[in-house]
């Protein structure tokens, strides 16, 4: 694209100096005989050839400034890229302390059911042993 700007730069520029020697030689060989008209139709070819320069100049600046941009966008994508790895790695990790701890808390939930199914039996035969005793 920026190359496209320069072509199309150096082509207006190359215009705008071509013009302007136009114009010289013109007003040199005419000399005397040059009339007003011509040297004003000449100046107004200069000007605008002078806007379409400062016109793709504009351009070209725009180009690069947004070339810069995207540059940067690059750069930084570049850079969430790489650290994408290590910060899946160490999401996994974190994955499978969870999974070790969710393990840890169901063993322990079932140790603690079995424990608790346990209590109630005894205290189920504890409760049939009172029931004995109190119809003695």
């Amino acid at each position: 694209m920026l190359n496209h700007l320069f072509t199309k730069r150096g082509f207006v520029i190359g215009l705008a100096l071509l013009l302007i020697l136009t114009a010289g030689v013109a007003i040199s060989c005419g000399g005397d005989s040059t009339s007003q008209a011509e040297y004003e139709a000449l100046q107004a070819e200069v000007d605008a050839a002078q806007a379409q320069v400062d016109a793709l100049q504009a351009e070209v600046d725009q180009g690069e400034a947004e070339i810069q941009s995207l540059e940067t966008e690059i750069t930084s994508l570049q850079e969430d890229l790489a650290a994408a790895p290590d910060e899946a790695i160490a999401v996994e990790n974190q994955v499978e302390e969870l999974r070790a701890e969710l393990a840890a808390l169901e063993d322990d939930l079932l140790s603690k059911q079995t424990e608790l199914a346990s209590l109630e039996e005894e205290l189920a035969q504890s409760n049939e042993e009172l029931e004995k005793i109190k119809q003695r």
